[in-house]
């Protein structure tokens, strides 16, 4: 009877007080709603990622383009895991395909790969300093680009340089200061 009592009292110091959940009713906002991020910066940066991925560079920056693109669906899957998920990645990346004039659905398929692998890691990510994050971001932009040169290749298109993998490097290089900038922002 003792320890039915002590389980009993110890539950309840572990509930949220009715007095907290009618504060937060009346605020209209709980902390997990103030975590969100709003739909206008997600179409903003949204469209400004497709901007920046079509930006017509010189020759030689282009291959050392970011993917704008893929930084920003991992961001946002990071920060709200079950707002936007894999519906959001297939969407940017029909949008990429229609910018590029690719085969539709390739780069689709290949940013809903990145964004499940973001999906299924994300609670080791967030654990990890911002450098380390940088490098499972280029980890993360280099599985994009192999299932997009993969694709390519299936189509009849084809990459015989290594140099391909330039724009992982980048991305993780330029990780750090798009991470903070969508968190001020936020």
């Amino acid at each position: 009877m003792f320890y039915s009592y002590s389980l009993e009292s110890s539950l309840k110091h572990t509930r949220p007080s009715r007095i907290n959940v009618v504060a937060d009713l009346e605020r209209g906002t709980t902390e997990i709603e103030q975590s969100r991020l709003s739909w206008s910066l997600i179409v903003l940066s949204t469209i400004l990622a497709l901007l920046l991925s079509q930006w017509p560079l010189p020759v030689w920056a282009s291959w050392i383009r970011p993917e704008f693109a893929v930084m920003l669906v991992v961001f946002f899957i990071l920060d709200s895991p079950f707002r936007l998920g894999m519906v959001y990645a297939g969407i940017v990346g029909l949008s990429l395909d229609v910018l590029e004039g690719s085969v539709l659905g390739q780069q689709a398929l290949a940013l809903v790969v990145v964004a499940y692998l973001t999906f299924l890691f994300n609670t080791r990510m967030r654990m990890i300093s911002l450098l380390e994050q940088a490098l499972a971001v280029g980890g993360m932009v280099l599985v994009f680009l192999c299932i997009d040169y993969w694709v390519n290749g299936i189509t009849g298109g084809g990459y015989f340089s290594i140099a391909f993998i330039l724009p992982a490097l980048s991305s993780a290089a330029v990780w750090p200061f798009a991470k903070l900038a969508m968190l001020r922002f936020r």
